[in-house]
């Protein structure tokens, strides 16, 4: 109750319709929001349903484009939620959105932009691209937002998803490495899992391997390795090889068993290597 006389005592317009045969009801109304000092639009039916659209299609739209930009801002290793925080410090832009994460839901916002497309498409006989996509992105992905509180390792940062990763095989992506190619990283190593049924990490030759994940691994295909083992940050001579693993893998749910019974490992962090 107390929620709902909130939202009745603070709208930020008040629109009211009516056709001119229902005009005391209007201006009954009208008496009612009067003095809570927010502008009332009189408007007939037909313009008041399209302010209501327009006007949750926009908050729709708002919140894809910021989940756009959280997934940019993740692969270049950025914090997302600073971008967004100082973003809308402008007052043409605003903060609704801009929680990282955050997937458009509610009673209204979905309901709306679904019968919106379908009524324009149907009627008007053409095919709005934009707000398809902006209900298509919201529909590509559940996005759960997880804080780790302190820097315990990638290991312990991948066990606290565990919940929200079930029984499917899972990616991981880190920020640090941007990767760029032709085929992007991640699909060449799905292929490599659907083709081996097994996790799989992406590695390449690096300098200085203590800064990595180094793997002991034979080669069974081009650039494809089987891996004996993973040590974290090995000194140049404990090293097995000068190949590391870079912030790409795909992982199976029995991966979290194992990070479980890891102990504490480089930097006295839970390290996903040493899980592996």
């Amino acid at each position: 109750m107390m929620r709902a006389t909130k939202k009745t005592s603070l709208p930020k317009i008040e629109l009211l319709s009516g056709n001119i045969y229902d005009r005391r009801s209007g201006n009954a109304l009208e008496g009612l929001y009067k003095p809570l000092n927010k502008p009332i639009f009189r408007t007939d039916l037909k313009t008041a349903e399209m302010v209501k659209y327009a006007s949750n299609c926009l908050l729709a739209t708002k919140i894809s484009y910021w989940n756009e930009i959280f997934s940019i801002c993740k692969e270049l290793g950025i914090s997302s939620q600073k971008v967004a925080d100082i973003t809308a410090i402008d007052p043409r832009v605003g903060k609704y959105g801009s929680v990282h994460g955050k997937a458009f839901g509610g009673k209204c916002l979905p309901k709306d932009l679904k019968a919106f497309i379908d009524f324009a498409e149907r009627d008007q006989n053409e095919k709005y691209e934009l707000l398809r996509e902006v209900k298509d992105i919201s529909s590509l992905v559940d996005i759960h937002y997880i804080r780790q509180k302190e820097p315990k390792g990638l290991g312990d940062a991948i066990l606290r998803a565990e919940k929200y990763v079930g029984d499917e095989p899972f990616a991981v992506l880190l920020g640090a490495d941007i990767i760029k190619g032709t085929v992007p990283c991640i699909k060449q190593l799905l292929d490599i899992y659907q083709k081996h049924g097994s996790p799989v990490i992406a590695v390449e030759e690096v300098k200085d391997v203590s800064k990595y994940g180094i793997i002991k691994g034979d080669e069974i295909d081009r650039s494809v390795y089987v891996i004996k083992d993973i040590i974290e940050k090995p000194s140049p001579e404990e090293a097995p090889s000068n190949i590391g693993a870079i912030g790409r893998y795909i992982l199976t749910p029995e991966i979290f068993d194992c990070i479980k019974k890891t102990p504490l490992g480089n930097g006295n962090e839970t390290q996903l290597t040493d899980a592996i």
